[in-house]
């Protein structure tokens, strides 16, 4: 997660955590701090995963033009493999 840190996002990590774990995936979890779109470009550069997957909203073109997209962000950013999910 990337964000400020708070004990609502401390409770939120450690919930989505737990999700995953009681799904039997293997999680590392840990709060960054940063602008998102560097912060998870160059996390995942320096760790050396092979695969980004992430949420992709139907945003339409006018709003991610307004208000701007991470995932458009990641995507033009990042030479790693994005899998996005709808």
């Amino acid at each position: 997660m990337v964000g400020e840190p708070s004990d609502e996002h401390e409770r939120q990590l450690a919930q989505a955590k737990q999700v995953l774990k009681s799904a039997d995936f293997r999680v590392e979890a840990m709060l960054l701090q940063g602008e998102v779109v560097p912060v998870i470009c160059q996390y995942a550069t320096d760790v050396g995963w092979e695969l980004i997957v992430m949420g992709a909203y139907g945003y339409s073109r006018i709003r991610q033009f307004i208000v701007g997209s991470m995932t458009t962000g990641i995507l033009k950013t990042t030479k790693i493999s994005v899998l996005l999910l709808r």
